[in-house]
């Protein structure tokens, strides 16, 4: 998977859980960025910035 598709799935995943005034892309890049080479699965905790409400997903 190249690091386009990468982000394009990561930022697809992200996105219904962000406000929309977060920049979704750099946010996915830094995912990217943080993880260890060749690093495909992200366990994300936090809170779910539409609703407040704590929320975990896998992608």
């Amino acid at each position: 998977m190249t690091y386009n598709e990468q982000l394009a799935a990561i930022v697809t995943e992200i996105a219904k859980v962000l406000k929309p005034s977060f920049d979704i892309e750099r946010y996915a890049a830094g995912m990217l960025e943080e993880s260890d080479d060749g690093e495909t699965h992200f366990e994300v905790r936090g809170l779910h910035t539409k609703t407040g409400v704590p929320h975990a997903f896998s992608i």
